[in-house]
């Protein structure tokens, strides 16, 4: 019986296009991941700009009164006043003479419909001197009142 040759030449464009789709498969699957992971960090991100523009929009308050009292150190009252819808963190700082003069940057808390006291001891205050009071939120709102020391 005779041997019947056969022909491989067929074979190797076969297993190289395989190889090939293989690959871009692979490369394919890569590009689409990174992609992915990208596009979660940047929706992420943004909602988290959004959500706190929204916040930065609905903090108000106002400063209600501001009293001074000389006893054993020389205090600034200032009483602020959320009329807002969301909690607040603010800090004080007192200008007067052209300098300042005194600040409480503790970050005092403020929820939403609350009328709150904070406390500035101040330094360098003479009689009718006039001081300026600046509220400065977390959020980065600033109110500015000023008043005369009796």
């Amino acid at each position: 019986m005779p041997e019947i040759k056969r022909d491989h030449k067929g074979i190797s464009p076969v297993l190289a296009s395989i190889i090939l789709s293989a690959i871009v498969l692979a490369i394919g699957a890569a590009v689409w991941g990174v992609t992915q992971s990208a596009t979660g960090v940047m929706a992420d991100s943004y909602y988290r700009e959004v959500n706190a523009s929204i916040n930065r929009i609905k903090e108000r308050f106002t400063v209600e009164h501001i009293g001074f009292e000389n006893s054993t150190q020389e205090v600034l009252k200032v009483w602020v006043y959320n009329h807002g819808q969301v909690d607040i963190n603010v800090d004080v700082y007192i200008e007067g003479g052209g300098s300042s003069i005194g600040s409480n940057q503790s970050l005092t808390l403020i929820p939403a419909g609350e009328l709150v006291r904070i406390d500035v001891i101040v330094t360098n205050v003479t009689k009718d001197m006039s001081v300026g009071v600046e509220v400065a939120s977390f959020r980065g709102n600033m109110i500015y009142e000023t008043t005369q020391i009796p």
